[in-house]
């Protein structure tokens, strides 16, 4: 099964932090992501390639980038059938008891990774709000949960 990895965690693969803390913390996702490296089944949205070469300068996101390419089928894009599913999942969302919210790009990888059939490796609680605000659909790779 092909699963969408999450900008965090791909940021977190070649950019890792100095801190043996901070090491320690993103290990289970690298060891997640190995493995999907290993089996072919890391997948990228459109949305994380644009969030990725915002989050580092010019030289290393091309790196990066050709990088996570490389290792990925065709970038998984957002169609308009994804929008529409991204608007009832902000729906669901608010009408939550306590009220939850994402971001538009959260919502969009929920809503293609849900209309596809795949799994997400994220290491962002907005993943986390989408499904438990009542969208069972969305399934998560869990190394451990933060």
């Amino acid at each position: 099964m092909s699963v969408i990895v999450d900008s965090c965690v791909w940021r977190d693969y070649y950019a890792p932090p100095t801190s043996r803390e901070g090491l320690e913390r993103i290990r289970p996702w690298n060891e997640a992501l190995d493995r999907l490296l290993d089996a072919e089944s890391a997948r990228i949205s459109v949305i994380n390639l644009i969030e990725l070469e915002g989050l580092f300068g010019s030289g290393r996101s091309r790196f990066m980038l050709n990088s996570i390419l490389g290792s990925c089928r065709e970038p998984i894009p957002i169609v308009r059938d994804d929008v529409a599913l991204a608007v009832r999942l902000t729906r669901k969302m608010r009408s939550a008891v306590p009220p939850k919210r994402a971001g538009a790009a959260d919502l969009l990888i929920a809503a293609a990774a849900i209309r596809r059939g795949m799994r997400i490796l994220s290491c962002d609680h907005h993943f986390y709000d989408i499904r438990d605000s009542g969208s069972n659909a969305l399934k998560l790779e869990v190394p451990h949960r933060p």
